[in-house]
């Protein structure tokens, strides 16, 4: 790990840092790393030791129970013990956050903002398609009014005009771009390719 014997040999000032280093009996084979979570000492003689120790912590998980109730699943770690900015909780979200609909869960991690209730409605859309809780304004624990009639966002599979298929969103199927043809498009493409090549 280090040579206290070739330090001193070329400087005054580690031989007396080495004399400290003795009297507190700093000097040996190995090195004592104290785990700042768990209190537990883990002692190293080597560079590959350290490979254990990534994380900057001890070999144990880190378990320490977060704001949310959750714990901490990640190697013990000496970054961010807090778990403010680098270590946050990836657990599944345990909240209902939808007051029209308090049976339903939240879909997002638990460190993220609640997503959007993605409850049906009894209510279809122009496109025939059952509506969604979030496409409607909440007036307090009740659905309130459709904000918009044609943005749904149901997956359909839709046979553009070469025959080819397409997966987009409903609302997209009346986008002009986005019902062109990738297929068409990209055989186009080579097809011009080799021509250019060809006549080269």
């Amino acid at each position: 790990m280090g040579n206290i014997k070739h330090l001193t040999s070329r400087s005054r000032l580690w031989k007396d840092i080495e004399h400290t280093l003795i009297s507190q009996n700093d000097v040996g084979p190995k090195i004592s790393l104290k785990c700042q979570l768990h209190n537990r000492i883990t002692h190293v003689d080597s560079c590959k030791d350290f490979d254990h120790l990534e994380q900057g912590g001890c070999r144990r998980k880190c378990m320490k129970e977060l704001d949310c109730g959750h714990v901490c699943p990640q190697q013990c770690h000496g970054r961010d013990i807090g778990h403010i900015a680098e270590y946050f909780c990836r657990e599944k979200c345990e909240r209902y956050p939808c007051r029209a609909h308090p049976k339903v869960r939240c879909t997002s991690l638990c460190s993220m903002e609640c997503a959007r209730c993605e409850a049906s409605i009894d209510h279809k859309l122009t496109c025939g398609h059952l509506a969604k809780c979030y496409m409607f304004t909440l007036d307090e624990d009740r659905i309130g009014s459709l904000k918009d009639d044609s943005h749904c966002e149901e997956v359909v599979d839709m046979k553009l005009n070469c025959n080819h298929n397409k997966i987009l969103k409903c609302y997209l199927k009346f986008d002009s771009l986005e019902k062109k043809c990738h297929e068409c498009t990209n055989k186009t493409k080579k097809h011009v390719r080799f021509t250019k090549n060809t006549r080269l």
